[in-house]
């Protein structure tokens, strides 16, 4: 038994992972994961993105948003998972969301939560608007 199938069989480690990964409870692959961090922080034509900022400021504030984000690295820590340049991976100022997490977060969850006016403001590179228009691209014709 994998380390994350333990993890959710707790009750809390369940909630967590589900809030965090979705129902499916399990995260991309780690290229994909590499491949949208390494969006965050050198898509902006070789730059960060200007949406990726407030470095780690949930471990410097208190409350039920930064105990989640901290409860959920935690356990993205003990999975041993890191992208691509994580630690140059802050906060989305467009989605509000932890880019350390969401880079590991299935596109099919991320659509669930995400609004459409918060979609359209995100920058054309962004790997979450071109993951969802692709996602949602009609079939072609043969």
């Amino acid at each position: 038994m994998s380390l994350l199938d333990k993890l959710s069989q707790t009750a809390k480690g369940g909630f967590i992972i589900a809030d965090w990964l979705g129902a499916g409870g399990v995260p991309v692959i780690q290229r994909k994961a590499d491949d949208r961090a390494l969006c965050c922080v050198f898509g902006n034509e070789g730059k960060p993105c200007p949406n990726n900022k407030a470095a780690h400021w949930w471990k410097k504030t208190k409350g039920s948003i930064a105990d989640a984000i901290k409860d959920m690295l935690s356990i993205k820590n003990e999975l041993e998972m890191k992208a691509a340049n994580e630690d140059d991976l802050h906060m989305c100022s467009s989605c509000g969301c932890c880019l350390k997490l969401k880079v590991w977060v299935p596109i099919e969850h991320v659509q669930k939560v995400i609004d459409e006016k918060t979609l359209c403001e995100l920058p054309a590179y962004c790997w979450m608007k071109l993951e969802i228009a692709k996602d949602t691209e009609p079939p072609q014709a043969l």
